[in-house]
């Protein structure tokens, strides 16, 4: 499946159980020297659970960056468009980056998240 990946395009995407109506926003894309795709992205609408209460909570992820050949294997389709304004995450980045001590995600997307919430929420499962 071939996608046309641009800023600003929303996407449903495949999501972990109980987040169907997440949506991933392509945040900006770069092609580097190598001739590989990374695709800086966020995504809305997902949800966390709180150790200390068990309460479900919204969250998000601001910037992540993800090879665009992984990422386009849990696209699905393009459900709009918005304006994407300067991401402070993605600048940080690409000055983590220049320096090598950056990277891109190069796993699944689903694992992306669930990797993400981890090291935020220090969770185990």
């Amino acid at each position: 499946m071939k996608f046309d990946i641009e800023k600003g395009q929303v996407w449903e995407y495949q999501t972990r159980p109980g987040e169907e109506d997440s949506c991933l926003v392509i945040v900006d894309c770069e092609q580097i020297e190598t001739g590989s795709l990374f695709v800086h992205i966020m995504i809305e609408g997902l949800k966390v659970k709180d150790n200390q209460t068990g309460e479900i909570k919204d969250w998000s992820i601001s910037h992540t960056p993800i090879d665009g050949e992984m990422l386009i294997k849990s696209l699905k389709r393009i459900v709009s468009y918005r304006k994407i304004e300067v991401n402070e995450g993605l600048l940080y980045w690409r000055e983590e980056f220049k320096k090598g001590v950056a990277g891109v995600w190069s796993i699944d997307l689903a694992e992306v998240i669930t990797l993400t919430e981890n090291s935020i929420y220090n969770q185990n499962n």
